[in-house]
Order: C-alpha cells, then structure tokens, then sequence
C-alpha cells in the first residue's frame, strides 16, 4: 500500500511541478508588457524565470515518469 501511495503523491507532486515550470517559462511573457520589464531587463528575466523554470520542469516530468512507472 505504501508503494502505491508514493506513485500517487510522486504523480501529484510531478503536476504541480510541470504547471509551475510552465508558468515560470511563460513569466517574462505576462508580465513583460509592463513597467517592470523596463527596470527589470531582459537578463534578469532569464536568469529568475528561465533557467529556474527549465530546472523545476524537468524535475516534473522525471516525477511523473517514475510516479507512472
């Protein structure tokens, strides 16, 4: 039962990850039109959102690969 209940919190945990990647990757997009992409600049964009973004989605996909397997 143990085992079954770590696939399931591994799949839940690999969901969120996957959408927060998503959206961590799409951040200078929804929030570049405004004043803070200005005082902000693009490297810092790719350095706080990009880079973290790749790096929690791949940890997602590898949960949800071995909550599936």
């Amino acid at each position: 039962m143990a085992v079954e209940e770590l696939k399931t919190f591994l799949l839940q945990i690999g969901a969120v990850l996957v959408v927060f990647g998503i959206y961590l990757l799409l951040v200078p997009v929804i929030i570049g039109g405004g004043k803070a992409a200005e005082v902000i600049g693009p490297n810092t964009w790719y350095l706080e959102s990009t880079i973290p973004g790749l790096v929690v989605l791949v940890a997602g996909l590898l949960a949800l690969k071995k909550g599936k397997k």
